[in-house]
Formats: C-alpha cells, sequence, structure tokens
C-alpha cells in the first residue's frame, strides 16, 4: 500500500513541477502565440513518471521559419542545454505524425517534446487519450507507474518499446507485473 501511495504522490509531484513550467513559467503562453496548444502523452493522463511534457501545437500552416522562430523563444525562456528539430512534412519518422514539425527541448532535467500537427492528426491522438482514459482504474494506473519506474532508466525504453506499450499491455492484454511486462515484449517482437 505504501508504493501504491508513494508512486502516486510521486506522479502528483511531478506533474505539479510540470504545471509551474506549463502556466506560472508561462511555456503555454509562449507557444499559444502560434496556434492552439493541447496536451498529450503522461500529463493529461495522470501518468507522468519521467520529468517529460508532450505538447502539441495544433496549426497545419506554421512554417518551419516561423517554427524556428518559436524554439528560439522556448530556448531563451527555459534555459534550454539542447534543442532537436525534425521536419516529417520531408522525411518521416516510425510511429511519429506525418506532415509535422517537432522540437525536443532539454532543460534542467526536463524534457519537451513539441509537435506541431494538423487538426486530423490531434483528434487522433485525443481519441486515443480518451480510449486510455476510460479504461483506467486506480489499480491500472498504479502498475504502469510501476512499470514506468521500473524501465524509465533502462535505454530499452524509448528504444525497444515506448509507453504505448506499457499502456497498451497493462489496459488491453491484463499485464500486472513486471515480469509479466517483460514477456509481453517479448512476444510482440517474436510476432
Amino acid at each position: 500500500m505504501n508504493n501504491i501511495k508513494n508512486l502516486f504522490e510521486y506522479e502528483k509531484q511531478i506533474r505539479k513541477e510540470a504545471d509551474f513550467i506549463l502556466y506560472e513559467g508561462g511555456l503555454k503562453k509562449i507557444i499559444a502565440q502560434y496556434g492552439r496548444v493541447e496536451m498529450a502523452g503522461s500529463y493529461p493522463l495522470r501518468m507522468m513518471y519521467k520529468k517529460d511534457l508532450d505538447i502539441t501545437l495544433v496549426s497545419s500552416q506554421l512554417q518551419p521559419q516561423k517554427f524556428f522562430e518559436l524554439g528560439g523563444k522556448i530556448a531563451e525562456h527555459l534555459g534550454s542545454h539542447f534543442l532537436y528539430y525534425h521536419n516529417t512534412r520531408i522525411k518521416s519518422l516510425p510511429l511519429r505524425p506525418t506532415n509535422a514539425l517537432y522540437f525536443g527541448v532539454s532543460f534542467k532535467d526536463w524534457k519537451i517534446d513539441l509537435w506541431v500537427t494538423s487538426e486530423e492528426w490531434w483528434k487522433e491522438s485525443e481519441i486515443y487519450m480518451n480510449n486510455i482514459l476510460n479504461k483506467l482504474t486506480d489499480e491500472r494506473r498504479m502498475i504502469i507507474l510501476e512499470l514506468k519506474k521500473e524501465f524509465s532508466n533502462t535505454s530499452d525504453y524509448g528504444r525497444k518499446f515506448s509507453s504505448k506499450q506499457i499502456y497498451s499491455s497493462v489496459l488491453d492484454h491484463g499485464v500486472k507485473s513486471i515480469d509479466e511486462f517483460k514477456e509481453f515484449i517479448m512476444l510482440s517482437k517474436s510476432l
């Protein structure tokens, strides 16, 4: 029981830091100058374990020049030490939005993924997140947080599997432990 409380409290503390970055710190306001801002990933799902924010800027008309302008504002505002850019309008990435722009922003011990996407892609993402929310219980959220805790600092997380696979394993395939998840990943790779 104590582990559950600690994981939920830890998640709540990270989300509180994220709230500060987004709202009191003004990041969301800066991004909103360029279009509609939507939160994706573990933040709106209340399943944060890593200090990682996924932000979607819904604006299919934003051009790279303006996106770099925004990236510069974000880097200066946050004191970023690393900024990574990708344009899937030119070269696609597996399992990523097509016809999109991306910045990966690192500062202090935080990472922000900022995608500029179309309304259509955002609607698909929103449906996906709502499906997750409809299946979540406190027990399932705890299992997901335990899996994220176990694998968050391994090289496999983000390369051999993602949070989406963690969510699917628990919510769609009934995984309830670290060993069951390892088996799930091994079976997934063999298919």
